[in-house]
């Protein structure tokens, strides 16, 4: 089993101009990692510098005991085994859905290229070319395309983002049992807070460049002290008698919420203000969807 090593520097262009990124870690052997942070952190680029697509100004990176590069080794993507599906597709125009997949193979296998079609929900697009995709379906090609080159290294740039929730939640698990069966690494860029805790097990944080956490999703990323609250903003609709109480409907979002209010409190708002509602997570009610 093979880990990744990084201790790289190289210039980039941050949402706050030019900045310096600078990472040095070591990624395990079969583990799937997020990589999080704000717009222009350097995540995005960190995964070119990987892929071989982008050169580091210097520093080293190191799959097992090979050198990918050292300042005077630098060695082809197409040599390092690396899968890579990022926002923008990168599908060829001219062949079709089975081409692509097929095209991507080390040899040819046409049982595995059956089976990457069906998982992926394309069995009725396999003849298609990319201009006759939808954004989400074209996302589907294109992560099928980097599972049937088999790669050591998966790396993944909100590859899921385009994709409706059913059909994200359905490629998650195929990608977890992928992984597990691969044992590959799997570096995973995405802003959903709920795939990342789904496929990774660690989280390494962003910002300007430099990374400045790294530990598992809940360390990371959840806050030390929960307020254990929930406020709601909405638009008051109605202020109804309710006995010795006066209940008032809510509409949040897409949803009508009524709670009950003292007369005094109600006479406070008026119907059509916006009010905001502050729910105690010591009544919550937890379901799955």
């Amino acid at each position: 089993m093979n880990n990744l090593y990084l201790d790289i520097q190289t210039p980039m262009q941050s949402a706050h101009g030019a900045r310096l990124l600078q990472v040095k870690t070591q990624i395990q052997a079969g583990s799937i990692t997020a990589i999080s942070g704000p717009s222009g952190a350097g995540k995005s680029t960190l995964l070119r510098l990987i892929a071989g697509l982008n050169t580091p100004q210097q520093g080293e990176i190191r799959y097992g005991d090979q050198c990918w590069f050292d300042g005077k080794t630098r060695v082809a993507t197409r040599h390092r085994h690396v899968g890579m599906v990022f926002q923008d597709y990168a599908l060829f125009p001219n062949l079709t859905v089975r081409a692509q997949l097929a095209y991507a193979q080390q040899q040819r296998n046409n049982a595995q290229i059956d089976q990457l079609i069906e998982q992926m929900g394309l069995q009725q697009l396999a003849s298609r070319k990319p201009e006759q995709l939808s954004g989400g379906q074209q996302q589907r090609v294109a992560l099928a395309r980097s599972l049937a080159a088999e790669p050591k290294i998966l790396l993944l740039d909100e590859a899921l983002a385009a994709l409706d929730r059913s059909l994200r939640d359905e490629l998650q698990q195929h990608l977890l049992n992928w992984q597990a069966q691969s044992g590959a690494i799997l570096l995973v860029v995405s802003h959903d807070l709920g795939e990342i805790f789904r496929l990774a097990s660690r989280v390494i944080q962003l910002e300007n460049g430099q990374i400045i956490a790294d530990g598992t999703p809940a360390a990371v990323l959840l806050p030390q002290r929960a307020s254990g609250r929930l406020q709601l903003m909405g638009t008051l609709l109605a202020i109804e008698s309710a006995g010795v109480a006066a209940l008032l409907t809510v509409a949040c979002g897409n949803e009508t919420v009524a709670t009950l209010v003292s007369p005094e409190e109600a006479a406070r708002y008026r119907v059509g203000q916006s009010i905001s509602l502050t729910v105690s997570a010591a009544n919550a009610c937890v379901s799955t969807l």
